[in-house]
């Protein structure tokens, strides 16, 4: 798997954030690393419990700060790490909840392989399930194609 995966690795402790109820359901979460673009494909990696995701990435800037740290919200302070993550994600990664540091590994994937990891990993089922059927698809069909060169 290493030849679909970029050599930028980041392991740091990030703020844990919960992520706005707007965006619960989407297939990103918001970090301020650099050498990441908004809608990279990343992994991301808690080396206590080896669990991962695959996710997008939403850029953290001034102007999103000054939306989260409404009212009612734990603000994200200067100088953190921040990582504003929906529930979904948090718990395939263990994380228990928002508020507390946690040490994780950050991976930039490419190409196709991270495509098929985002929407494997995707928190709307039907995304799942859309892509769980193509790749059934693609197996039977593959399948097909080798019975009818054998006969």
């Amino acid at each position: 798997m290493t030849a679909w995966v970029s050599a930028m690795t980041d392991e740091k402790e990030f703020e844990i954030f919960a992520a706005l109820h707007e965006e619960s359901g989407s297939p990103w979460v918001w970090l301020a690393l650099d050498g990441y673009r908004s809608r990279d494909i990343i992994q991301i990696r808690c080396p206590n419990s080896e669990q991962s995701i695959s996710s997008e990435v939403r850029i953290i800037d001034a102007n999103f700060i000054s939306h989260y740290n409404g009212e009612g919200r734990r603000h994200i302070l200067e100088g953190a790490e921040p990582l504003v993550i929906s529930e979904w994600y948090r718990k395939r990664l263990d994380i228990c909840a928002p508020g507390n540091r946690v040490v994780l590994r950050v991976k930039k994937l490419s190409d196709w392989w991270g495509e098929l990891t985002l929407y494997w990993h995707h928190p709307d089922r039907t995304v799942r399930l859309a892509v769980h059927l193509a790749i059934l698809s693609v197996s039977l069909g593959l399948i097909s194609l080798l019975i009818a060169i054998v006969r």
